[in-house]
Order: C-alpha cells, then sequence, then structure tokens
C-alpha cells in the first residue's frame, strides 16, 4: 500500500471484490505525528512512498469505500526494532553481500534501508496492521 497514491481506488476494487462480511487486511506505514518536511522527501524520494496519512485519514479512506474498520494496530515499536536490526545486518554483510551483488546495488539497499530505520527511529512514522470488513449487508 506504501507505494500507491490514490488508495482510494484501489479500497474501492478490494471492497467489490469482497463477499459480504468479507476481510481485508493491510500492513503499511502511516504518519504518527506530522512528518517534517525532509521525512516526506525521504519516504517520496527515497522509500517510493508518494502519499502517508495519519490513522484518522487511513480509516476514513477504508470507511469511503464501505469497509468497516475492526481493528487498527499500532506495530511501529516492533517495526522500529525490525528496520534497526536489518539495516545494521545488512551494512555488517557489506563485504558478502557486495560479492553477492555488486558495489551498486548493495548501495543502494543499504540506503534504503538506513532510510527506513531512520524514519522509524524519528518517531513520527509509524506502522500499522489494519484489519477492515465489508458489512453483511443484510
Amino acid at each position: 500500500m506504501l507505494h500507491i497514491p490514490q488508495r482510494s481506488r484501489l479500497f474501492e476494487l478490494k471492497y467489490s471484490l469482497l463477499r459480504p462480511g468479507g476481510k481485508v487486511c493491510v500492513a503499511d506505514f502511516y504518519a504518527k505525528a506530522p512528518l517534517s518536511a525532509r521525512e516526506r522527501k525521504l519516504l517520496r524520494d527515497e522509500v517510493s512512498c508518494p502519499y502517508c496519512p495519519d490513522r484518522h485519514t487511513y480509516a476514513e479512506e477504508l470507511a469511503g469505500a464501505g469497509f468497516i474498520v475492526a481493528e487498527f494496530k499500532d506495530v511501529t515499536a516492533e517495526w522500529t526494532v525490525y528496520t534497526a536490526k536489518r539495516a545494521a545486518e545488512f551494512a555488517a554483510n557489506e563485504a558478502a553481500h557486495v560479492a553477492r551483488h555488486g558495489e551498486e546495488v548493495y548501495a543502494s539497499l543499504a540506503g534504503f534501508f538506513a532510510t527506513v530505520a531512520a524514519l522509524f527511529a524519528g518517531g513520527n512514522l509509524g506502522g500499522c496492521e489494519i484489519t477492515a470488513r465489508r458489512p453483511s449487508g443484510w
């Protein structure tokens, strides 16, 4: 989801594909707090995340497609630990990654992993797992 700027159309499509009572689960980034201009630029340019709504906007967009949000679980703490560990482990194994993928690919991935870890460590970017359902209709 984080790479899709026009989520409303995607949510409408998901809604149309579900039977009444069906559920959709989404794991995504969201803005826990207002993102700085630098954070928005990094998300857009380095992570290919052109749009990062806050919790309220995310729920509104799902509701606009007809969904009922059953659960919005904040998983920021877990994702912050995971992204920091992933970036550190990748950097610690530089020689093996360069040998396997080449310097350019290594540098690109190392930069991406470090950027995502820094964004989560900054405290404004959050991670969420959302469960929404299509109403039963009867």
